[in-house]
């Protein structure tokens, strides 16, 4: 964190996050076009044969992917009990959608945060959905989960921490966390002590209770939100605006990360 960005943690409030979206009962399934941006140069298995993962899905209508190259967007079905997360998802001309990659998750709510073999979204193969920061805990005022981190640089495969299931770090220091590690901030700290934002404190206080969980690789260290775009296109007026009160890259100031320690690999890890 230091040596990037004048030693402040990015909090991914308006670009670089995850579009949430909840599809309604009844809600139009589509199948999502595969467009090939990293040149594969062939249909990768399993989108439309297999477990199709890129047909009949429950995309709203008033769907918007999240800002930035990475335009994520996640789709929970809890009818169905499944999610899809998407990568590059986009508009099409013909008003349907695009993705580059991505997939779906079913018995979600008995799945243990991951997706199966290399579909998904994060170099880890993790729900990002289930780590991100919502709009409603800023506004309720806690955060009741381990948090999705993006690190600079994490160990390269096959050094992985449960529950991440791949890596895309190019390091073999073993000083450098892992994909999947969990750390916490020390229990033993008083957060009240330190001058951090409203938003500052709500991270500290879940990263000493629940811990943070290094998902990806970014251009520096930082917590992934959900989106605020879907509301406001809905409303006119982003929730992210009042929230956060002030700019972005201010609310993760002063945040003790050198008081960050780290579990034991895999730790919490349960079979099946």
């Amino acid at each position: 964190v230091a040596d990037h960005y004048g030693g402040t943690a990015a909090f991914n409030a308006y670009e670089y996050n995850t579009a949430f979206h909840v599809a309604a009962k009844g809600q139009r399934r589509v199948d999502v076009g595969f467009y090939d941006c990293q040149r594969k140069g062939q249909v990768p298995s399993g989108l439309y044969d297999g477990p199709r993962h890129f047909q009949s899905v429950p995309v709203p209508d008033d769907a918007a992917a999240a800002v930035g190259t990475d335009a994520m967007m996640s789709i929970y079905d809890p009818a169905a009990d499944q999610i899809w997360e998407f990568w590059q998802m986009r508009r099409t001309g013909a008003g349907g959608w695009q993705a580059c990659w991505g997939g779906r998750l079913d018995q979600v709510s008995r799945k243990q945060g991951y997706f199966p073999s290399y579909y998904g979204t994060s170099a880890s193969g993790m729900v990002l959905a289930g780590g991100m920061i919502t709009i409603d805990e800023v506004r309720a005022g806690a955060i009741n989960h381990a948090i999705a981190l993006a690190v600079v640089e994490s160990q390269a495969w096959p050094k992985v921490s449960w529950p991440a299931q791949r890596t895309d770090g190019g390091t073999r220091d073993p000083n450098v966390v892992m994909h999947g590690q969990r750390l916490r901030l020390d229990p033993s700290l008083d957060v009240s002590t330190y001058d951090l934002t409203p938003i500052g404190r709500m991270v500290a206080t879940a990263a000493q209770r629940y811990g943070f969980i290094v998902v990806d690789r970014a251009g520096l260290v930082g917590v992934s939100t959900e989106s605020g775009r879907a509301t406001a296109r809905r409303t006119g007026v982003n929730p992210w605006d009042r929230l956060l009160g002030g700019p972005s890259y201010l609310a993760m100031k002063n945040f003790p990360w050198d008081r960050l320690q780290a579990l034991p690999p895999d730790y919490g890890k349960v079979a099946g």
